[in-house]
């Protein structure tokens, strides 16, 4: 076991699937009420895996991006609620 997609070391398979869970845990809050990805209590080993590459330098400093970034992408694109997380 461990954090990332095959064990306790980081490896392919989470480099290549970074940019896109990134995406959607920034994201998909702004689209959809109550879909929050990083939510631990519905998604354990998600909230594990985000919280294992939070810790990797590499990724907190090139891929992760921030909330309100990926929100204002959303709004120059028409998409969700003008880029703004629903209110809960």
């Amino acid at each position: 076991g461990g954090p990332f997609f095959v064990g306790g070391a980081l490896s392919a398979a989470d480099v290549s699937w970074a940019p896109f869970l990134e995406r959607y845990a920034a994201q998909l809050p702004c689209l959809h009420d109550g879909l929050l990805p990083r939510d631990a209590a519905r998604w354990p080993r998600l909230a594990e895996w985000y919280a294992a590459m939070d810790d990797v330098p590499e990724y907190a400093c090139r891929v992760k991006g921030d909330g309100e970034s990926w929100a204002r992408v959303l709004s120059m694109q028409g998409y969700g609620n003008a880029g703004n997380a629903p209110v809960t």
